[in-house]
């Protein structure tokens, strides 16, 4: 889902992909490397599913694993 299936598209935007996970549009992701920011941040805030050692990492992501940890909107 992140960047198209090459990696390559720079869509969504980390706050769209954030926005995507509290409100529950998505919950698994499949993810090969973490170079990526928006897969920097599924990694650090979304549950690890599988073997830790594989080539290819799947997380679970839930409403609450966003909202946790985004940062206080001002307004």
């Amino acid at each position: 889902m992140t960047g198209g299936f090459t990696g390559t598209i720079p869509s969504p935007t980390l706050g769209q992909l954030e926005a995507d996970v509290r409100e529950g549009k998505f919950h698994v992701v499949l993810a090969a490397g973490t170079a990526d920011p928006r897969l920097r941040w599924i990694a650090a805030h979304c549950k690890h599913v599988g073997r830790g050692n594989a080539l290819i990492h799947s997380y679970f992501c839930l409403p609450l694993d966003a909202g946790r940890w985004s940062a206080p909107t001002t307004g």
